[in-house]
């Protein structure tokens, strides 16, 4: 999922991401059920000059579908409906609609085998999948005020891979998630940098009869490489943030999971310095089938 928006009001910052690996997922331990979905994330971030107060702020709800196509097979698609709104201090702008839908097919190479009759279950998920242009990408927003990430949409067809390693032990568990998206050139020769991010945490479930819930905590890296215009890298794009990703997994009567995930940023360089990101909020609902 393309998650994060990154703005200043003088520069065209990155198109940073929570992605579809850290967003909208529930974490465990039903990531192998068929579940539809509901999430809502909220960024936001500033501007550090000091002459101009910007405040940017990014929600996205999203619409997910998991289909466990086989034991070891799932296609996962997620719809996005962006609402954007930038702030420089009297002047407002607001841009909502359809964002840029992620379809993408999973493979359990390790189906939660104990190796060598260990008490310890391994579990590795790998996929593949597209995200699909049907945001809009307005090409005159470059030329105004407005920052590139203000779009609704890429405009291009990009791919994106997966890798999950899940390790637990009674009810202790701890799980790397690794996601990447591989970015093309739109009709209008822009092409948004690439992105790679981790996610890396230790939980415990907590279980009791009719409901389970999970605690954990760890960190979320990500990194985006500069957009090209028309050929030519664009300053003040790009970037890396590290943040602590802390959380609340709940499973009631079996079919129901709510997800509560915070991640203040611990360490960031965006657009060159530019950009400031704040604390960033996700919660999700799943109906598993």
């Amino acid at each position: 999922m393309l998650l994060c928006l990154l703005a200043s009001l003088t520069v065209y910052a990155c198109d940073a991401c929570g992605c579809v690996g850290a967003a909208g997922l529930s974490l465990m331990p039903h990531q192998q059920s068929s579940f539809v979905g509901l999430s809502w994330q909220s960024l936001r971030f500033r501007g550090v000059s000091t002459d101009v107060k910007d405040i940017d702020h990014f929600q996205l709800a999203s619409l997910q579908l998991n289909w466990r196509v086989a034991e070891r097979l799932q296609l996962l698609a997620i719809l996005p409906y962006r609402m954007n709104a930038t702030q420089a201090n009297d002047q407002f702008n607001r841009s909502n609609g359809l964002g840029d839908m992620s379809v993408m097919a999973q493979y359990r190479v390790f189906p939660g085998t104990n190796l060598s009759l260990s008490p310890v279950k391994h579990v590795l998920d790998v996929g593949i999948g597209v995200k699909l242009p049907t945001g809009k990408f307005q090409d005159d927003i470059q030329t105004h005020s407005l920052p590139t990430n203000y779009q609704l949409g890429s405009g291009s067809l990009d791919y994106l891979a997966r890798a999950r390693y899940h390790l637990s032990k009674g009810n202790w568990n701890f799980q790397l998630d690794v996601f990447g998206r591989l970015t093309t050139v739109n009709s209008q020769e822009y092409r948004f940098g690439d992105q790679l991010s981790v996610h890396s945490f230790v939980g415990y479930w907590h279980r009791r009869v009719g409901y389970s819930m999970m605690l954990y905590t760890g960190l979320y890296t990500e990194y985006m490489s500069q957009d090209v215009n028309r050929g030519l890298y664009q300053l003040f794009t790009g970037g890396n943030g590290q943040y602590i990703s802390t959380g609340i997994e709940t499973l009631l009567g079996g079919n129901y999971s709510l997800g509560v995930n915070v991640q203040p940023p611990i360490s960031q360089n965006y657009a060159q310095g530019d950009i400031v990101a704040k604390s960033r909020f996700q919660f999700r609902f799943n109906v598993l089938f």
